[in-house]
């Protein structure tokens, strides 16, 4: 490129620029880009939502964490990872990592000594409970009465059973188990004859065992003893019994073998009478 001389006048400096753009070519700018920030109604759709941090994944957790972590905070309270851990003989970091799900978990130990503070906690409560109405009738103040024991289990009736029919077929039968809960559950048929003598109902236990309840009211027709079906050896009487600690129904062996040596020996009887 040719050295231009000095401009001396307005008109040269417009004449060198001129020649300069005739030399150079078309000027070339660099693109550029300019970031316009969000409006506040694009902010509240971003992230989270409202503008706040991403939401994540929920945390899978490992077996017994959800358990445990929800029994410390029934104990504890909210900010319950310290005594927590200090009940289940961990680090607090251990019960951070079950929180995140990480680790292994809370192992047997940890779950054995929850449950003994859980044991301690129930027999404080039921000191403070007593000692609370025995304040109360100290003052004269009423004491709540006790919680009504559990009710008995529903009894299902099958279509077209009568209620009447049903009814007395359950209270005959309570009667005869000192008023403890029925073990019956379902009703399937229930017949009451007004002129029959015997009366039968067929039932389902609480064992989902499908059995015959009968009553033979007599030559009268005044008998009302209920019971279980005559006992054979294709349907053998079932023997339930009543478990005083766990307060419900048990199911032991029918009585197939005392039927089986009751009937051997009535046949032995007859054969000697016989002889």
């Amino acid at each position: 490129m040719a050295k231009r001389p000095k401009p001396l006048t307005p008109h040269d400096v417009v004449a060198n620029i001129t020649a300069l753009r005739a030399e150079r070519g078309p000027l070339k700018l660099k693109e550029q880009t300019f970031a316009r920030s969000p409006s506040p109604e694009q902010r509240r759709h971003l992230a989270g939502g409202n503008g706040g941090p991403a939401l994540e994944d929920p945390v899978a957790l490992k077996p017994g964490a959800a358990l445990v972590l929800r029994t410390g905070e029934l104990l504890f309270g909210d900010r319950h990872t310290t005594d927590l851990a200090r009940t289940c003989a961990e680090d607090p970091r251990a019960v951070r990592r079950w929180a995140a799900g990480e680790g292994s978990g809370p192992g047997p130990g940890a779950t054995l000594l929850l449950r003994r503070e859980v044991e301690r906690r129930i027999a404080k409560l039921r000191e403070a409970l007593e000692e609370i109405d025995y304040f109360r009738e100290l003052r004269g103040w009423p004491v709540p009465p006790a919680p009504p024991p559990p009710p008995a289990p529903e009894v299902i009736l099958a279509p077209g059973v009568s209620q009447e029919d049903a009814a007395w077929f359950i209270d005959q039968f309570a009667r005869g188990d000192g008023g403890r809960p029925t073990p019956i559950r379902v009703i399937l048929s229930a017949k009451r004859p007004p002129k029959g003598r015997r009366w039968a109902a067929e039932v389902i236990l609480f064992d989902w065992s499908r059995q015959t309840i009968d009553c033979d009211r007599g030559a009268d027709l005044g008998g009302g003893a209920v019971g279980f079906a005559a006992a054979t050896v294709e349907r053998p009487e079932p023997r339930i019994m009543w478990d005083d600690a766990t307060g419900c129904w048990v199911r032991k062996p029918d009585w197939t073998d005392e039927y089986t040596r009751l009937r051997e020996r009535q046949g032995a009887t007859a054969q000697e009478g016989q002889v």
